[in-house]
């Protein structure tokens, strides 16, 4: 179905190693498949071998998209392009620290429909520029997934950010590969908001002070 992301599991791939791939794609019932553009990645070098990673924060996607500055967008969309492109050998992951997705911008309350437009817009924009380059997120203030918010109900905005953090953003789960939190939340489930994870000769680890903070830290803006 469409507006949905959805997620497919490869195995099979030799570390640090560039795979080439493209999309072959129908509507349903259409007769025929098209073709997408052939694309390529690299997969992570094992302990020891040298990572790569190309580190972002602050996008802040979602309101340069919903403001309509097009031109910002287009500065911002060159900028990351030559980031990402920068390596000559390649980069085996993109790293975003947070503030992707900025949630009530101007201090407006979104509902459940609101947020997850936003993510699928970040989505669909992220998309555009790494279809093709691992991409890890590590959560923001402005994600808004704040223990303080959760009212003990599936209707507020750390639940309706989390799930869709999830959905659009899958986060290094746990297993063989990869350690993190393997603690369910009551509403969001799994939340995937803290894990640590090997590149080649890179120990990265995401951390959320904000989901198990029940107290507001601070007074100000979020």
């Amino acid at each position: 179905p469409g507006g949905t992301a959805h997620h497919l599991t490869l195995t099979g791939l030799t570390a640090d190693t560039r795979y080439y791939y493209r999309l072959r794609y129908r509507a349903q019932g259409a007769p025929a498949y098209g073709v997408g553009p052939t694309y390529s990645f690299l997969t992570l070098p094992l302990t020891g071998g040298q990572g790569r990673i190309c580190v972002t924060t602050d996008i802040h996607v979602t309101n340069t998209t919903a403001l309509g500055l097009q031109s910002h967008l287009d500065l911002l969309r060159t900028s990351l392009d030559y980031m990402t492109g920068h390596e000559a050998d390649g980069y085996h992951a993109w790293l975003d620290i947070g503030d992707l997705v900025v949630m009530r911008p101007q201090r407006t309350v979104f509902d459940i429909v609101d947020t997850e437009q936003r993510y699928r817009r970040a989505r669909e924009w992220v998309e555009s520029i790494a279809h093709s380059l691992p991409f890890v997120q590590s959560r923001g203030n402005h994600e808004e997934v704040n223990g303080w918010d959760y009212d003990g109900t599936p209707e507020n905005i750390t639940v309706w950010s989390g799930k869709n953090l999830v959905k659009y953003f899958p986060p290094p789960f746990p297993d063989e590969y990869y350690s993190g939190n393997s603690t369910a939340h009551p509403a969001i489930g799994i939340p995937g908001n803290y894990f640590s994870m090997r590149v080649g000769n890179l120990t990265l680890r995401g951390l959320d002070p904000y989901l198990p903070s029940v107290i507001r830290p601070h007074n100000a803006h979020n």
